[in-house]
């Protein structure tokens, strides 16, 4: 079965080491509830996808705070502004207790890591407002692992996550044309610039992705297919919420292995060209298998690979991936 090419376009810097692909157009939302989404910021703030012009997740509702009536104790002033952003939304407080006291709890840690470290200028408030929004909406709707997961990997110093602002450009040897990029397996880079059209917790989660499976292949090869399949699909995880049955996972999956498939042309090349017949082999299964509505994780896709190519699985094939961003 050909690999199909769509004429969608990506952004990504030749010569980085890790990824830096444009996510692609927001999926349709999934059937089943992922509880009450947050709603309001700005489009300068997060921009969070869209379907048919309509907003796939609304991911906050904090209107500009009216009166502080809640105020954060930390030293930074850019710091307690970004804070302060979250503490005051509508969704913050409705929240229960026990979300809140996450939620600031989370707040005092992210100013003592790596991440906070790292930031300078208008990112040390737009850093508090983004991961303090992600961790709202995932105490908020604990069945959503992959946000959790992608918070709690920020807090704890195992990724540092630097913010970024860069209008999207025609020059694809710039790594910072991109809604991200990771530098290296501790390292990612998010783009906040408003003409990025791409779901802001879905770009963290993704490049998240990459730095916890060290994914250091080149575009082309095909243990990086293995890997965007894996990474987009945290991405659309994250931002769109767990499908539950097999069936809604089945249709997750083709989706996003569409949506890979028209990002990098490499790969349809790659499998036209019948130049790696193991490949061919395992796309075969994967879509066979998801033709038939059988969902088929990023897991099952490397045992594919271990299959097809036998005792010449390269050494990243060879071991067990992580495909929702725990520790």
């Amino acid at each position: 079965m050909a690999i199909s090419v769509s004429n969608d376009s990506r952004a990504y810097g030749a010569g980085v080491v890790q990824d830096t692909d444009g996510l692609g157009p927001a999926l349709p939302p999934q059937p089943q509830s992922i509880g009450t989404p947050l709603t309001g910021f700005s489009p300068q703030d997060l921009y969070v996808g869209s379907s048919g012009g309509k907003p796939k997740v609304v991911l906050a509702q904090v209107s500009p705070p009216s009166g502080n009536n809640v105020k954060s104790s930390f030293k930074d002033p850019d710091y307690a502004s970004g804070a302060n952003y979250v503490l005051n939304s509508p969704m913050y407080s409705k929240a229960s207790p026990a979300v809140q006291a996450k939620v600031q709890n989370d707040l005092s840690t992210l100013e003592r890591s790596p991440s906070y470290a790292a930031a300078s200028g208008k990112m040390k408030e737009m850093l508090p407002k983004i991961v303090g929004s992600m961790s709202l909406s995932g105490a908020s709707n604990p069945g959503n692992k992959v946000m959790n997961n992608t918070v709690d990997q920020v807090l704890s110093g195992r990724v540092t996550l630097n913010l970024y602002d860069q209008a999207p450009n025609n020059n694809p040897n710039d790594p910072l044309n991109a809604s991200g990029y990771t530098s290296d397996s501790q390292n990612i880079h998010v783009n906040i610039n408003p003409q990025v059209k791409n779901p802001l917790f879905g770009t963290i989660a993704h490049e998240t992705n990459h730095a916890l499976n060290g994914d250091a292949s080149v575009l082309g090869d095909s243990d990086r297919f293995l890997a965007e399949y894996r990474a987009h699909l945290a991405s659309e995880r994250a931002s769109g919420g767990e499908p539950q049955s097999p069936q809604a996972q089945a249709a997750l999956q083709s989706r996003v292995l569409k949506m890979v498939q028209s990002r990098y042309p490499e790969y349809p090349a790659l499998y036209n060209s019948k130049s790696d017949p193991s490949f061919n082999a395992a796309v075969d299964g994967l879509n066979k298998d998801l033709a038939a509505g059988k969902p088929v994780d990023p897991e099952q896709l490397r045992q594919l690979y271990q299959t097809a190519y036998g005792s010449s699985a390269s050494s990243y094939v060879s071991k067990q991936q992580n495909t929702d961003n725990s520790k």
